[in-house]
């Protein structure tokens, strides 16, 4: 029903978002309601969180939204890298021709900043023989592999809609995992490095 026609961090700091209800007739009665924003921290599967942290009536009849956040404003400060999921939540009927699946009240996109990725990734590259190991006990490439096939993946998600997947892609990234072991770290691994 929502089309994200921009969903993405201009800079470290802020992001864009740009959404309209899709042009189709049978959405001619569809209007956007609220934005509403949640966090890696808080997102649940269900919709959305009841302490989001940005929340947004969109006043009168309105087709599209668009305007800039800044997540370091939202997370009161805080400047860990976060995942952002937006949901867009609609007013009004659809008409009785609505495809199936268009006709749901909420749409949800998830967006994070993964500038810290290309940093991670480029301290790999830059490890080389620097890290004092000979090649054959490097990981460096190794570790360059997983992580650049886990933001392969990552991306993926996000694009498809996978949200449960992206997250937890992002928070692999991020060196957060379930058993609370770090992962990914910018240092090549060998020689207890």
């Amino acid at each position: 029903m929502i089309q994200f026609n921009i969903l993405k961090f201009l800079t470290k700091e802020t992001f864009q978002i740009a959404v309209q209800v899709m042009d189709l007739n049978c959405l001619a009665n569809v209007y956007i309601d609220k934005i509403i924003i949640d966090t890696d921290l808080n997102v649940k599967e269900s919709g959305p969180s009841d302490s989001p942290v940005f929340e947004m009536t969109v006043q009168g009849d309105q087709k599209s939204v668009s305007f800039s956040l800044s997540a370091k404003e939202l997370m009161n400060g805080d400047t860990t890298p976060r995942m952002f999921f937006v949901y867009v939540k609609t007013k009004g009927t659809p008409g009785p021709e609505t495809p199936c699946g268009l006709d749901t009240e909420y749409s949800v996109k998830a967006v994070a900043d993964l500038s810290v990725v290309y940093n991670k990734a480029i301290a790999l590259m830059k490890c080389g023989k620097g890290c004092g190991c000979t090649d054959d006990e490097c990981l460096v490439s190794t570790k360059l592999a997983n992580l650049s096939m886990e933001y392969y993946k990552l991306t993926s998600c996000i694009e498809l809609g996978m949200n449960t997947e992206a997250l937890e892609s992002f928070n692999r990234l991020m060196g957060r995992t379930v058993t609370g072991t770090k992962v990914y770290t910018q240092n090549c691994g060998c020689n207890d490095n």
